[in-house]
């Protein structure tokens, strides 16, 4: 008698068909190789970028406002209702 049987033969063919099928879904999943880098732009030079008008500099920004004293006060005692 052979020490082949079904059982051991059917999951010799399940195992082979997962890593067949899995090697398949990775090889799928793999990212192509990335292109050789370019170069895209031109290096300029910094005198190309220099503005001429310099008589008046940029106006500042205001002054921010200060700040509440305690804002969450004024959410705890909301006003009161006008009695009908």
């Amino acid at each position: 008698m052979s020490t082949l049987s079904v059982p051991k033969i059917a999951a010799a063919v399940v195992v082979v068909l997962a890593l067949v099928i899995g090697g398949a879904l990775v090889k799928l999943g793999l990212n192509p190789p990335l292109p050789e880098q370019t170069t895209v732009h031109k290096d300029l030079p910094a005198s190309r970028f220099v503005t001429e008008n310099t008589a008046a500099p940029a106006a500042a920004l205001p002054a921010m406002p200060e700040p509440a004293a305690n804002p969450a006060q004024a959410a705890v005692n909301p006003p009161a209702a006008s009695a009908h």
